[in-house]
């Protein structure tokens, strides 16, 4: 009986961290579409584009059997934009793609969809350590 009920203990705690943390994922003006999650970062294009390729370069973004992904397609586009594609070596549907567009000099619109079937987690991820590492840069100078 005790065991049945530490067990449906865990089983609400579980649900409860996960209804938490999908919630806050979101943030304003953040959605899926088409296996990529989009969102805007209030921060120029020239940061979020090099922190994206500095993520991906450094291997600190790594495919589902742990290596480092191979850098595919690094563009700046006219107008403001750029995409970064890089895929594993191993696993041809393992990859990460980022399509990152200037808004205006400070908000930079970023979609990012990881793996074929566009993994949420894996891309949100990506998109937070971005946030996390251009808010700590900001907070140094």
């Amino acid at each position: 009986m005790r065991s049945l009920k530490l067990r449906s203990s865990v089983f609400v705690l579980v649900i409860i961290f996960a209804l938490i943390y999908g919630c806050s994922t979101f943030g304003t003006g953040s959605y899926y579409k088409d296996g990529y999650y989009i969102t805007t970062i209030n921060q120029s294009f020239n940061k979020v584009y090099s922190e994206s390729l500095r993520l991906i370069k450094t291997g600190v973004t790594r495919d589902n059997s742990g290596n480092e992904y191979s850098l595919k397609v690094d563009k700046k586009l006219a107008g403001g934009g750029g995409v970064i594609v890089a895929e594993s070596n191993t696993d041809n549907s393992d990859f990460i793609e980022v399509v990152i567009q200037e808004q205006s000099k400070d908000n930079t619109r970023i979609a990012v969809k990881h793996g074929s079937n566009g993994d949420t987690i894996g891309s949100s991820a990506f998109v937070t350590m971005i946030q996390d590492n251009l808010s700590k840069t900001s907070k140094k100078l």
